[in-house]
């Protein structure tokens, strides 16, 4: 779980950045709708880790990512010499495990607060019933 908030926590400094507008500005349509379409492909063999402070190592199958807070010094293991549609990939999957991680925190302290009512209501009817 450790892992999993240090990845949340450097993925916070990333969002900004993580929006349409932003990423075609630094590639372009074409390379933005593509990895959009390959994300959904590739997802399931995907795996993120922190490299350093500003750092996140994005795998995409057979290609590593190194994304970069300042996302211009971002590199790819790929032969492009520019943004390239794995780093977009990356940019995007950072969002969506960011966001479907948001959810599991909530929903973990929804359960919490639903037990700690339970809690209560019982021990408020055996204060009745005793």
């Amino acid at each position: 779980m450790d892992s999993k908030n240090s990845i949340i926590n450097e993925i916070k400094s990333f969002l900004p950045f993580i929006n349409e507008e932003f990423i075609v500005s630094i590639s372009n349509k074409g390379i933005y709708k593509r990895s959009v379409k390959d994300l959904e492909k590739a997802r399931e063999n995907i795996l993120l880790s922190v490299k350093n402070a500003g750092t996140i190592e994005v795998k995409i199958e057979d290609v590593v990512v190194e994304l970069n807070i300042n996302v211009q010094n971002s590199k790819c293991t790929c032969p492009s010499s520019s943004i390239c549609k794995h780093t977009v990939m990356a940019l995007l999957y950072l969002k969506e495990f960011y966001d479907n991680n948001q959810n599991i925190e909530e929903e973990i302290k929804e359960d919490e607060k639903e037990k700690i009512d339970e809690t209560i209501f019982y021990e408020e009817l055996k204060k009745l019933t005793g």
